[in-house]
């Protein structure tokens, strides 16, 4: 038996022994591929304190274990804390928090050398980059869904993938596929095939209007404020943190009025706005 047939033993047997189906609400789909594992895992940098996003089996959690310094992974789903409480026994360096990734704070970690690496459930993809935004951290090797892997990669507005992650992605972000992963490495199959993922922080240069304007609609995006009211603000902000002359509420609605964009759009959150809408947003900024 080759090393990925027995990883996919292992991965029937566990569940088998422990009684546990995939919950298809938290997009459990476990890697299973032993290959593609070790590709994730070999990304470990030296001196890191490494976050993984959905512990699950463990089957990535333990080969972290053997390349980090320290592994905080992170389980929303208890059914599995049998399974790496043995993990956590034979390797130290690994800590299980058993919470909802989306609510833990991590920027408690930041001041440490900080990397992530995980096969993100797909229902959280997207959402966690935005938790990412804006984290100081070297670097994230995420496994993810392919049509993500498009939207981040898409070259301009015209491209079908372009949206709110290519935007996210762009200023936050440089990003690079790393490898294209069948579906058939996961059990159960999801419906797509996935992509194994690099994001690097970019340093922010706050004298691009462009790329402070998106911040901008970006830091705000839990207040769901209007885009004529976001870039407005944003604007005036520019201005004052750039030392330049001060810009009135007037002067930042003029500058709106010459972007033309139209007043469907600007009366919309950035969260709700279709591609289509955002491409236009983006062409005008």
């Amino acid at each position: 038996m080759n090393s990925k047939d027995s990883l996919q033993k292992e991965v029937r047997d566990k569940l088998s022994k422990f009684y546990i189906k995939p919950n298809f609400d938290l997009g459990q789909h476990f890697l299973m591929d032993s290959e593609i594992v070790k590709i994730l895992a070999n990304e470990v940098r030296p001196n890191h304190v490494v976050i993984e996003i959905g512990s699950g089996l463990g089957q990535l959690t333990e080969e972290l274990a053997k390349r980090a310094d320290s592994i905080i992974s992170i389980e929303i789903d208890n059914r599995f804390k049998p399974i790496l409480s043995q993990i956590v026994q034979r390797y130290p360096n690994v800590e299980i928090k058993y919470a909802d990734a989306l609510k833990v704070d991590l920027h408690e970690y930041e001041s440490q050398n900080l990397q992530i690496v995980s096969s993100l459930p797909y229902q959280i993809s997207e959402a966690f980059m935005h938790k990412l935004a804006g984290l100081d951290f070297d670097c994230a090797i995420l496994l993810v869904g392919k049509r993500l892997s498009y939207a981040i990669q898409a070259e301009n507005e015209e491209d079908p993938s372009f949206g709110q992650m290519t935007i996210l992605s762009q200023t936050f972000f440089d990003s690079e596929v790393i490898r294209i992963v069948s579906k058939k490495c996961f059990y159960p199959q999801p419906k797509t095939d996935s992509a194994i993922i690099s994001l690097t922080p970019k340093v922010f240069d706050k004298t691009n209007k462009r790329d402070f304007l998106l911040r901008y609609l970006f830091k705000d995006l839990p207040k769901s404020p209007l885009i004529k009211n976001a870039i407005k603000e944003g604007l005036i902000e520019f201005h004052k943190i750039n030392e330049l002359e001060n810009l009135s509420q007037n002067d930042a609605r003029e500058v709106i009025l010459v972007m033309k964009l139209s007043e469907n759009l600007l009366n919309k959150s950035f969260q709700q706005l279709n591609n289509l809408e955002i491409g236009s947003l983006s062409k005008s900024l």
